[in-house]
């Protein structure tokens, strides 16, 4: 017997959940698209000195393009950055751990995938009480709690209405962990900030709007600051 409606598609809803699946349907995208996850710029970054702003691409890469641009205005301001493909979150993760008797928190941005991964990576480092400094998102689509070691995180979302309910191509809200502790804004583009001009954007050319761009410079430079204060 057919089932109803309504479970017919919470059951896709669910089968869509996981990553494995939505690799199969944007598949076509990394073969046909021409671009790779790994770029010669990103394989050179594997054995850099761990900067102090990483920045993770999306799933390809494809549509992250606007966090080279970020990494260069920040490089430009002598704040050391790296734009990494996503999946060298664990590379990342361990280059940190092996580094953090630095005299600063490292900072992390990621876009898409290369956002969930940015706090995937965030937890990991929490096991070790490794704190990090500051973290930005840019439409987070699976993303996993805000842990506490997070000092401060700012996520720049833009809503979709029914199509949010699908785990891809998407940005959502971010939780805290701990949903009393503080130091965590979600900015809806569309709804909240409509002065970053990117309010026809979308999840494909977030990384992109000029206006946001600006906000995370200033948000960056502002924690760098703050790091910079004897304490």
């Amino acid at each position: 017997m057919t089932p109803p409606r309504a479970e017919w598609f919470a059951s896709i809803a669910r089968a869509a959940a996981t990553r494995r699946t939505i690799i199969i349907l944007y598949g076509f995208v990394g073969l046909f698209g021409g671009c790779a996850s790994t770029s010669q710029n990103d394989r050179a970054a594997l054995s850099s000195p761990l900067p102090h702003v990483v920045l993770f691409r999306g799933f390809t890469g494809h549509w992250s393009h606007g966090l080279d641009t970020i990494a260069h205005q920040l490089n430009e301001k002598g704040i050391t950055a790296q734009v990494r493909p996503h999946t060298d979150w664990q590379q990342v993760a361990t280059q940190i751990e092996a580094s953090h008797h630095r005299d600063f928190d490292v900072i992390f941005i990621g876009h898409s995938w290369g956002a969930d991964d940015a706090i995937r990576l965030s937890r990991r480092l929490a096991q070790r009480n490794i704190s990090v400094a500051l973290l930005i998102t840019l439409d987070p689509v699976t993303p996993p709690r805000v842990p506490a070691n997070v000092k401060r995180a700012t996520n720049f979302y833009e809503s979709n209405g029914l199509r949010d309910l699908l785990p891809w191509w998407r940005g959502v809200p971010l939780e805290r962990s701990n949903p009393h502790q503080s130091g965590l804004q979600n900015i809806n583009v569309r709804r909240d900030r409509p002065d970053l001009g990117a309010a026809n954007t979308t999840h494909g050319t977030i990384t992109e709007s000029a206006g946001i761009q600006r906000e995370i410079m200033a948000i960056v430079a502002n924690a760098v600051t703050i790091q910079a204060v004897p304490r």
